[in-house]
């Protein structure tokens, strides 16, 4: 007997600045969010909500496009500027969430 298992569709969500440094009292910096379906082969997901917890909603805000349905072993980019300000020594972290 076998027995097949349903198995949940995943996800990965980064995020990446560049640069990750800029000078007081501040600048641009240029991230880059990536979203890749790690499911199994027949498994798309569709990306409801891409919010990040500095930002707000990416797609609502007119940063990102809007994700859509991501295919197994496919990725989505989504690439914007922000001007992040701050004394020297600060440290700015933010996440996204998909």
């Amino acid at each position: 007997t076998v027995t097949i298992a349903n198995v949940a569709p995943s996800i990965t969500v980064a995020k990446s600045a560049n640069p990750t440094s800029v000078p007081e009292p501040g600048g641009n910096v240029q991230y880059t969010v990536r979203i890749d379906n790690t499911s199994n082969s027949q498994d798309p997901v569709t990306i409801t909500s891409l919010v990040d917890d500095k930002f707000g909603n990416l797609v609502v805000n007119g940063l990102c496009p809007a994700p859509g349905a991501i295919q197994p072993g496919q990725f989505y980019t989504c690439t914007f500027n922000k001007p992040i300000n701050g004394n020297a020594g600060v440290v700015h972290t933010n996440r996204v969430t998909a």
